[in-house]
């Protein structure tokens, strides 16, 4: 060793340095790295300091050499972390995952999203939907994942070869797997072909998304008007869905229970009942329908319950505490009893 210059030395360590981690925190670089080397992206969103799952995974399985072997030909690595402590990262890398985070809709760490040398996701695993055995497992269980990107591309080449409808039947069929949101972040261009090739929508394709996209919006909507109590508000959101869109079957189930928690929640038992009794008759053998048919007794034990509950005693004027200025003397919530 003592032959070995320093210089000699400086020159052989980043490259040993990179042979042993194969992980990387930058994205731009680890697609440029993917194309060149024909490989995917394997991206984990980890929380290194205060997530168990993400902990129990970087020891147990991405530390150990039988993982690494078994994915350095396939993939690229990058970690993208969302630790407690974010001053190791720099402010650049924390903005950088955080609107990383949005744009592949990350719901719970950790998760494993797969996605070719664009960028675009075809898979993804989490330890809610995957429990790796061991390292060799979870090698097997990403490339088993990573043949779906092959069935999209080939699918996506045959489409190429096509025309028309039979073009846009094909396209729809490589992306019908992915969730809209993805398919608006990542595929739009394989949208636009297929709107090109079926510009009458005699698919459905643009209705289909449509309606998806009214059903998320109404979501919302329903989440906010509750939060704020507006349960009158949520029954006219579900009225005004129902009137515009006329959904049917279990999606039609589906805007009505919001607007049956409201109308419990505002205290028509008659309104409710008759309300849960549509529900259920509109497809009495679905999921839905089958928890209708179950929440009859729950909701009549609910009203009793309620009807059995001490009123509070009147308070004559005189002796009323004025409530502060702006403010309802009803404005605070009442916690109703369980059913």
């Amino acid at each position: 060793m003592k032959f070995l210059t320093p210089l000699f030395l400086a020159a052989l360590l980043p490259a040993f340095a990179a042979g042993e981690d194969l992980w990387t925190t930058d994205l731009d670089a680890a697609r440029k790295t993917a194309a060149e080397g024909k490989k995917d992206l394997l991206l984990s969103f980890t929380g290194s300091d205060w997530c168990q799952g993400c902990i129990m995974l970087k020891e147990r399985i991405f530390s150990e050499a039988v993982f690494r072997e078994g994915v350095k030909d396939q993939f690229v690595l990058v970690e993208l972390d969302y630790p407690k402590n974010r001053t190791k990262l720099g402010e650049a890398l924390v903005k950088r995952n955080e609107l990383l985070l949005d744009q592949y809709f990350v719901a719970e760490f950790p998760t494993i999203i797969l996605a070719d040398e664009l960028g675009r996701p075809y898979a993804q695993t989490s330890l809610s939907t995957y429990e790796p055995q061991g390292p060799a497992d979870y090698v097997k269980h990403l490339t088993e994942l990573r043949e779906r990107r092959a069935i999209r591309d080939e699918a996506l080449a045959s489409a190429e070869k096509l025309a028309g409808l039979d073009r846009a039947k094909a396209l729809q069929a490589a992306i019908a797997a992915f969730p809209d949101a993805t398919v608006d972040a990542f595929y739009g261009e394989v949208v636009e072909k297929i709107h090109a090739a079926d510009p009458d929508d005699a698919t459905g394709f643009r209705e289909a998304r449509d309606y998806r996209k009214a059903v998320a919006g109404y979501e919302v909507t329903i989440e906010q008007l509750f939060d704020e109590g507006k349960f009158a508000e949520a029954i006219k959101a579900a009225d005004d869905f129902v009137a515009k869109n006329d959904p049917s079957g279990f999606e039609r189930q589906h805007i009505l229970m919001a607007k049956l928690m409201a109308t419990v929640e505002i205290g028509t038992e008659a309104a409710s009942l008759a309300l849960l009794e549509e529900i259920k008759t509109i497809a009495p053998h679905s999921e839905i329908g089958i928890e209708a048919a179950r929440l009859k007794g729950r909701i009549t034990a609910f009203f009793a319950e309620e009807k059995k509950a001490p009123q509070p005693a009147a308070v004559p004027d005189s002796e009323a505490t004025p409530a502060p200025e702006g403010q309802s003397p009803c404005s605070e919530d009442l916690e109703k009893p369980n059913d």
